[in-house]
């Protein structure tokens, strides 16, 4: 082998105007003028504007700041009138204010270390300070100045609380000065209202690439290495097979891409591996080991399950269960993880599934794991770029080092195809995109006995064979559509999207050549990437796929394919919603609606009707309910006389939707009439998507009924659901019976009949607690729950306990979230009953159980301290206390939340408080009981006349506690306001600012202040 290859290293800081300006993507650079314009402008009226570049190493922000820096001095040169200091990358040791004016002014080269150290008086810091600041503003000389700063987190931790309170004040006097800054993670604490830097900056995430800019990027790079053998290739279609490949890798990295794309050859993979592996080694490790350093020994565990996943997403109860930690701690952690940078969240439906941030960070860590073994992400690579022909020819042929590498990804291949991991889950269709595409697409001539075979083994779920048979035409037909199609399918259907991404891809690429014949497996392809991109989390890119499907095909004149069209509006549509961007979500069902509103084709109807479904949901989430009732009466209007029972579908939801709005409107006796409505149109049908609507208009009619204190009525109306629908098996209609049977308990609790609602829970738990379906056996525990209640009431409180216990037995072992937790709701109860019998110490074993199995249990926690105080155990109290205000257990909110229980609790006792106060001050957890004494002054809202002068006793004794609180002293302010509002003294609220104000006009449920 003739070629020595080396990995590029880019280096942007010693790069001139034209490499930087030839090497910035266009959304970089859009992104570059944007910033400096703002800088411009904040140059032209001399008031500070404050940018902050957020984006993991080697993600580009170097390159970025370079360029903005060069605009900013071709503009200076043009005597704009500006300073610029920028700091140098790798700036360390500053601790104060003192320090970074220091480094501002060295950064100038204008005085030498000398000159500045003459200049400044010894043992004297406030005139140390003073003098370093006068240095500074004389050398900017009045004008307008920015200070450009990589890596600020490294700065801000050094300057601590004080050094950054200090800056921000030296930045708010001098309002002349621009800060331009980098970081690879947004700085501890900033996301807190008390930070002294909180909404200070403009902040910019620098994303990733994606495969189309990296692709720009490689160009890029090549034409400033003058390879245009390189360019040429990478302008062909097919080279985004080998740029996916290569993006694979790097995960959309501006640096390891750089590195990597003297490598886009089949000689230049030979030789990558050596290099890699020791860049890696000698230019990552260290760095990444000194940031692994600072995470807790929990969060480390939790970050090594995530790299061991190959590059795939996980959720926390998939972590918890690799870690063996509580699925709440990996919650928590994975918080702290994700604003430190580490790692990045994608959200599919409620899910949260969380990866490494950055791929060198991965890189790194398959260093550390691989122990001198093959790293997975080479596999990956080689695997992705050639064919399992090619592989096999290249191990043939290399040497050993090198043709262990091809036999793991010959391996990795074939595992691909024989393992068929679990199946995704399902997406309903309301609310979501439109998952209803795919039929297959068979083919005619040559391959097309292969194809049908494939699609009958897909239809038999035997994906496995189905690939295959696709696979084999590709090898002789490499563009064959039908192929791609189905095979694309099938790796979906078997959770493998990366490859079905990648034959889509393929198949959208080819709509340039392609003939209309093949237009609507194009346009299938294009909607199906679109809903990938869904659940991976990437709805922008996602709302681009569609776009192209409107762009592409909204001209035709095929039924079929308009089809598809209205199917790309509406997912546009769901999406926009999703991200909360409503009026554009409204106007893309309004589009639908005008487009093909006067079709005749009933799918391009139900696409209608579905789009006004829900731009009346949209309507409703921007508070115009009487737009949302008309946009539900157009469906009913337009579509209520037709046969389809998808039409109807829609004709049934607006309706029970119209009667939902109606019932919020207090206009009760209206929804009553809609729900009969939606009884009498759709009982006779036999759909069992129409009979749940039925089922749950008429249980929606029982819950009207009893707000209307028609009790008997709503429990004939429940009786009714029972009777008519007790012998389905339909687990959305036995859903809606358990909901009917539920109420017909509470009603009949609320009339007084403890013994009937008994027997109604009763019930319900003989029917459903051998199902499978979580919505069922949570409606058993409520029931459980209800009954136990039920038994209090009646002074059957060891019949209460006993119930309790079944619900822990039941449920206490679950994998469901929701029934685990109600089974802690019961041991909670249960304590609560044994403190009335007078057993608090039977109370505080049931709250050590409690603990045991979730140790941020607000209501454990707070009820556990209450007794050991009562019972003189002051100390185990606090040592409890401790305990519960660790960050990894519970978050600010449920802090907050027990620090308001405990201020409550012992307001009125003050040793007991001030030791209270004192630990969460101990304890760095201010903030919570700031929050705590906030809920407190909330819950005494409004406060009587005869109160107020207790509560200025109450002022004064806290204001003694908290002395040393800073944050807490708005809090006594408003206390004290309060106090003398009740006294009638009208003005005293107008004295407090006015979000303080707000908070107790809300309290006091007063107008609030504009």
């Amino acid at each position: 082998m003739d070629h020595h290859y080396k990995l590029m290293l880019f280096s942007p800081q010693h790069s001139d105007y034209e490499t930087l300006n030839s090497t910035l993507t266009k959304g970089r650079r859009r992104l570059a003028k944007v910033i400096q314009e703002n800088l411009q402008q904040s140059i032209k009226i001399g008031k500070a504007t404050h940018f902050l570049l957020i984006g993991p190493r080697g993600s580009g922000k170097t390159h970025l700041l370079t360029y903005i820096t060069s605009l900013l001095k071709e503009k200076q040169t043009k005597k704009l009138g500006f300073k610029i200091y920028r700091f140098s990358e790798e700036e360390r040791g500053i601790t104060s204010l003192m320090d970074v004016l220091h480094a501002a002014i060295k950064s100038t080269g204008s005085f030498s270390e000398e000159e500045i150290i003459s200049r400044i008086p010894r043992g004297d810091p406030d005139g140390a300070l003073s003098a370093m600041e006068e240095i500074f503003l004389k050398h900017t000389d009045n004008q307008t100045s920015i200070i450009i700063i990589e890596n600020i987190e490294f700065i801000f931790r050094g300057l601590k609380k004080k050094g950054q309170h200090d800056l921000r004040g030296f930045l708010q006097t001098h309002t002349n000065i621009s800060l331009l800054a980098s970081s690879i993670e947004l700085f501890s604490g900033s996301q807190a209202k008390a930070h002294p830097f909180y909404g200070f900056f403009r902040i910019e995430h620098l994303d990733r690439l994606d495969e189309g800019e990296a692709k720009e990027f490689l160009i890029m790079l090549a034409r400033l290495n003058q390879d245009s053998a390189l360019v040429a290739e990478l302008l062909k279609d097919q080279a985004m097979k080998r740029v996916r490949a290569i993006y694979a890798l790097t995960g959309g990295n501006h640096r390891l891409l750089a590195m990597l794309s003297c490598f886009l050859n089949n000689d230049g993979l030979e030789e990558l591996v050596q290099p890699f592996i020791q860049f890696a080694d000698r230019e990552l490790t260290p760095y990444y080991q000194q940031r692994l350093d600072r995470l807790s020994a929990q969060q480390n565990k939790i970050l090594g399950v995530i790299a061991q996943q190959g590059g795939r997403a996980v959720n926390v109860s998939d972590i918890a269960a690799r870690s063996f930690l509580d699925s709440r701690i990996v919650s928590r952690q994975l918080h702290d993880m994700l604003y430190a940078g580490f790692v990045r969240r994608n959200k599919i439906g409620r899910e949260s599934y969380y990866e490494l941030n950055e791929p060198l960070l991965r890189i790194v860590m398959d260093i550390k794991e691989s122990r001198g073994g093959l790293l997975p992400l080479i596999v990956s690579l080689l695997r992705n770029w050639y064919e399992a022909k090619e592989l096999k020819q290249l191990e043939d042929s290399a040497p050993e080092g090198i043709s262990q590498y091809y036999r793991a990804a010959q391996a990795a291949e074939h595992a691909a195809i024989h393992i068929e991991p679990a199946k995704a889950t399902d997406i309903t269709r309301h609310g979501k995109i439109d998952q209803e595409i795919p039929t297959v697409h068979s083919a005619e001539g040559e391959h097309a006995g292969l194809i049908r075979t494939g699609i009958e083994s897909a239809l038999k779920e035997n994906h496995s064979k189905a690939i295959k048979l696709f696979s084999a035409v590709l090898r002789q037909d490499s563009e064959n559509l039908p192929a791609l199609y189905n095979r694309a399918l099938s790796y979906r259907s078997i959770g493998k999207q990366r490859p079905a991404l990648k034959d889509l891809n393929q198949i959208i690429l080819l709509y340039n050549e392609a003939e209309e014949g093949n237009f609507l497996v194009i346009a299938d392809a294009t909607i199906i990437k679109g809903n990938i991109l869904s659940e991976l989390g990437r709805p922008k890119e996602q709302i681009a796929y569609y776009a192209q499907v409107i762009e592409r095909f909204g001209n035709c004149k095929e039924p079929v394919l308009l089809v598809r069209v209205a199917q790309a509006l509406f997912n546009k549509g769901v999406i926009l919603g999703q991200l909360d961007r409503p009026k554009e979500a409204a106007e893309v069902y309004d589009e639908v609606a005008k487009r093909f509103g006067e079709r005749k084709e009933p799918e391009l109807l139900e696409q209608v009707a579905r789009a006004l479904v829900n731009k009346g949901v949209i309507l409703g989430q921007l508070d115009r309910p009487e737009e949302e009732i008309a946009a539900y009466n157009e469906v009913v209007e337009r579509f209520g006389e037709h046969e389809e029972p998808e039409l109807l579908k829609q004709v049934a939801m607006a309706l029970v939707n119209k009667g939902v709005v109606l019932g919020r409107l207090d206009r009760s006796k209206e929804a009553v009439e809609v729900y009969d409505e939606v009884a009498k149109r759709f009982s006779e049908h036999e759909e069992p998507e129409l009979l749940k609507l039925v089922a749950m208009a008429l249980v929606n009619k029982g819950v009207t009924l009893d707000q209307l204190e028609r009790s008997k009525e709503s429990i004939e109306v429940y009786d009714e659901v029972a009777k008519r629908f007790s012998e389905r098996e339909e687990p959305e209609l036995l859903e809606q019976v358990a909901r009917a049977l539920f109420n017909k308990g509470v009603a009949l609790g609320q009339l007084d009949r403890p013994e009937e609602s008994i027997e109604i829970y009763d019930d319900i738990v003989e029917r459903f607690s051998k199902r499978k379906e979580p919505e069922l056996l949570e409606r058993v525990a409520m029931a459980l729950h209800n009954k136990g209640y039920a038994l209090s009431l009646m002074n059957r409180p060891i019949e209460g306990i006993a119930v309790y216990d079944e619900i822990v037995r039941r449920f206490g072992g679950s994998n469901i979230e929701s029934l685990s937790q109600s089974a802690v709701e019961a041991m909670n109860k249960k304590a609560a009953v044994l403190i009335e019998l007078g057993q608090p110490q039977e109370a505080l074993a049931e709250y050590d159980s409690i603990l045991d199995k979730s140790a941020d249990n607000l209501s454990a926690n707070y009820n556990r301290i209450y007794i050991l105080i009562k019972s003189g155990r002051t100390g185990e109290a606090i040592s409890n206390l401790r305990a519960a205000l660790d960050p990894s257990l519970m978050d600010e909110d449920e802090r907050g939340a027990l620090a308001s229980l405990l201020i409550t609790g012992y307001i009125n006792e003050e040793s007991h408080l001030h030791r209270i106060i004192e630990t969460f001050i101990e304890h760095d957890a201010t903030k919570p009981l700031v929050m705590g004494l906030i809920a407190w002054l909330q819950g005494l809202m409004p406060i009587a006349k005869a109160d107020a002068d207790r509560l200025m006793g109450t002022e004064e004794m806290l204001g003694k506690l908290l002395a040393d609180v800073l944050d807490a002293q708005p809090v006594l302010s408003m206390l004290k306001a309060a106090a003398a509002d009740a006294q009638g003294d009208k003005k005293a609220l107008l004295a407090l600012p006015l979000e303080l104000r707000r908070l107790i006009q809300s309290a006091k449920g007063d107008e609030v202040d504009d």
